[in-house]
């Protein structure tokens, strides 16, 4: 006899009440059904050839089955690579396809051209040499504050030019550039004149 017999009946009692829906038994019934109309089937009892065949069928997988002939693997092996040999032809006659190499050469564009900026120094300190008071006229401080600016302009451009690449833009505008200095050089040698 149990020890907690009682715990176990209250416990049992304080369960809710469940009442399961129709289709709940309908599909037990079924289930049940169906094991019975399996215990109802015949029983077959096969003759004892039936047993002799499996068992000689399964003796013989056992044993190793038979081994292609070294010769008729390599006329295997040869078939293959023909056939791949001949898709590989006919893909490349197909195709039309060859190999081709060029090479091109380019220029270097040559960017220490613009850097001279030793003859612009020179006219400058050429034209102070000659006349001096020239220098502290307001019109030539003005002309040497932009010749500077244009030449820190030219600085900048020239550190974006690429030596193997064609630089036009770049070039046009270093050219008007120093077309822009050399036009305030002439100025400023006209004026002292």
């Amino acid at each position: 006899m149990e020890k907690n017999n009682d715990i176990l009946k209250g416990a049992l009692q304080n369960l809710p009440k469940y009442i399961p829906e129709e289709k709940v038994w309908n599909d037990i019934d079924n289930e049940l059904s169906k094991k019975e109309t399996i215990v109802k089937l015949p029983i077959y009892t096969p003759p004892e050839s039936v047993w002799n065949n499996i068992d000689k069928l399964l003796s013989k997988s056992g044993q190793p089955k038979p081994v292609l002939t070294l010769r008729l693997k390599q006329i295997m092996a040869v078939a293959a690579l023909l056939i791949i040999g001949v898709i590989v032809f006919n893909n490349l006659k197909s195709k039309n396809s060859s190999i081709s190499h060029s090479e091109e050469w380019t220029e270097v564009q040559a960017t220490g051209e613009w850097n001279d900026n030793n003859e612009l120094k020179n006219a400058l300190n050429l034209i102070c040499d000659n006349n001096p008071s020239v220098c502290n006229t307001p019109e030539y401080k003005q002309a040497k504050a932009r010749i500077e600016q244009l030449e820190q302009s030219k600085q900048i451009i020239l550190k974006q030019m690429n030596k193997y690449e064609p630089n036009t833009d770049l070039e046009i505008m270093l050219t008007r550039i120093e077309l822009e200095q050399t036009g305030l050089i002439k100025q400023i040698m006209q004026k002292t004149l």
